[in-house]
């Protein structure tokens, strides 16, 4: 049977839509996706809410190659990572950790204790989205981390999180350098601090999803400016001077570093809560979902 070719644009941006790109393990029952980034080896790392098969490996063809990560009892991960050395990060929200390992799954260390939670006031009886509104101060690490980033000039910085309002720097050997957040709307304030991803320009954009906007900082944390109404956005990738915001609301959002949205590229009856947006070399993008059929797959530029 002849494929049937989709083809998406937005301003000057152009995709072919590939729902079918990822092939999955056999048998693979829980295929949401938490994660995704590119390797330098070219190879696609996309964290799942699998118990077998936490960490999925693919290659440029949509190929699982390889998966691990099992050992490590997930509850959930969240907010898989590359560092600048080729190795992962990945957290465990519900957990309250964060695991480092090389790209063969070997465990390199963890940042906070599995099932210890920092005292921002969090209270999880209550129902979510309500949960959020019980944060009544920003926390030291951890509380539900939502992912960590190394950024170009060697820090880390983790969003933290589902339980905390906070955004922690820390040294490239893991010292905490600073804490800032709190609960509120405010400049310097989250909701729910859910992804991070750092621009040419070293600054770095901060999905504020339950606020539904974007907050920018520089490298130090000092507030720089806001998008507002980004519609519910969840995850960034940065390249070729232009940001790419999964917002959640069936949309692909692209901004240029001065914060202005170029072109949206959108497909609400695939991109309805999308999670997670990952990107390689080509321009090509990968989306991942929580929720649905085709929780992994690609927009390819033409």
């Amino acid at each position: 049977m002849e494929r049937c070719q989709i083809l998406l644009r937005g301003g000057s941006f152009s995709y072919e839509l590939r729902l079918d790109w990822a092939k999955w393990p056999e048998k693979m029952g829980n295929r949401a996706v938490s994660g995704i980034a590119l390797h330098p080896d070219g190879m696609l790392y996309v964290s799942t809410r699998s118990e077998r098969y936490p960490i999925c490996v693919f290659d440029k063809d949509g190929n699982c190659v390889r998966t691990f990560g099992a050992e490590l009892d997930f509850s959930r991960t969240h907010g898989l990572t590359v560092d600048l050395d080729g190795n992962i990060w990945v957290c465990d929200d519900q957990n309250s950790v964060i695991y480092h390992l090389d790209k063969e799954g070997k465990l390199l260390g963890t940042m906070g204790e599995k099932g210890v939670f920092s005292d921002s006031g969090y209270d999880p009886t209550v129902r979510w989205p309500h949960d959020l509104y019980t944060n009544v101060r920003a926390a030291e690490p951890f509380n539900r981390p939502t992912r960590m980033l190394q950024a170009p000039w060697g820090d880390l910085y983790c969003t933290d999180g589902y339980g905390n309002t906070a955004v922690h720097r820390f040294t490239a050997e893991g010292k905490l350098l600073r804490t800032w957040g709190g609960p509120g709307r405010e400049p310097g304030r989250f909701r729910l601090p859910h992804s991070i991803a750092a621009d040419e320009r070293g600054r770095l954009w901060i999905c504020d999803r339950e606020n539904f906007m974007v907050q920018i900082y520089d490298k130090e944390g000092n507030f720089v400016r806001r998008i507002e109404r980004a519609g519910y956005p969840s995850d960034l990738w940065e390249f070729d001077h232009h940001m790419y915001l999964c917002n959640g609301d069936g949309a692909v959002d692209i901004y240029d570093l001065e914060c202005q949205k170029t072109a949206s590229v959108a497909f609400p009856e695939c991109f309805d809560d999308i999670h997670s947006i990952g990107g390689d070399e080509e321009g090509n993008l990968y989306l991942g979902k929580i929720n649905g059929e085709n929780s992994l797959f690609q927009l390819k530029k033409v």
